[in-house]
């Protein structure tokens, strides 16, 4: 029976920097890579799967994941995607055109982590800081996340606080004594009676928003 696996080369501080579905030795070889492997084996972490198609799905769920450092979408030096589908030897002309096509990739949309990979991932993450902290965005990245983002409405539109999270925030919040004493300057308060100035001149609360106030008023009320 083969067995198939998932294998991650991790820099030294933990973050993977490649991603492969591979069998036998794949993992520790360089042959028909395009980067090489820690020198370290310690630095080679393995997931095993029943199957290749899982080994596949894997591995196109974790590049998907943590991003690829050519699409400017993460930490790892994986020129594809993964899964059946491989690039090799491209010409740079139709990689600069999949990266086009994959602006905004969706790959494992829909898909869900297993606890088991979602502990995994938490464990090699945590305490860690994130691999783009204290790397300012370019233009060009600004730019793209503008056009993909454009017209999509907020995803917190809608959307109601539990119980749960609203206990959270209080419980977060008690006793915060961040402003407390402090003054804001004559700058900042000129900056922000010309921002609001004339914002509500002329503007007629509707009778949801009323009725909203009203309910609100009457709970808070002693």
């Amino acid at each position: 029976m083969e067995i198939f696996y998932t294998y991650f080369w991790l820099r030294y501080d933990g973050t993977p920097y490649y991603i492969g579905k591979g069998q036998g030795k794949r993992a520790f070889g360089v042959g028909g890579h395009r980067v090489n492997p820690p020198k370290d084996k310690a630095y080679i972490l393995i997931q095993m799967h029943p199957s290749e198609r899982a080994a596949l799905d894997a591995e196109i769920f974790f590049i998907a994941y943590y991003g690829r450092k050519d699409l400017h979408t993460g930490c790892l030096r994986n020129q594809t995607n993964g899964g059946d589908k491989g690039a090799s030897g491209l010409s740079s002309e139709v990689r600069a055109k999949m990266g086009v096509i994959h602006l905004g990739n969706k790959n494992s949309l829909g898909r869900k982590a297993s606890a088991e990979t979602c502990a995994k991932i938490s464990a090699a993450k945590l305490g860690k800081p994130a691999w783009n902290k204290d790397i300012p965005m370019s233009k060009e990245q600004k730019s793209k996340l503008s056009v993909i983002n454009k017209g999509k409405p907020s995803p917190n539109i809608g959307r109601r606080a539990s119980a749960e999270a609203v206990a959270k925030n209080r419980a977060a919040k008690q006793g915060n004594k961040y402003r407390l004493g402090k003054k804001a300057s004559i700058e900042t308060i000129a900056k922000l009676k010309a921002s609001h100035l004339g914002q509500n001149i002329g503007k007629k609360l509707s009778a949801e928003s009323i009725a909203k106030r009203t309910a609100t008023r009457k709970r808070n009320s002693p």
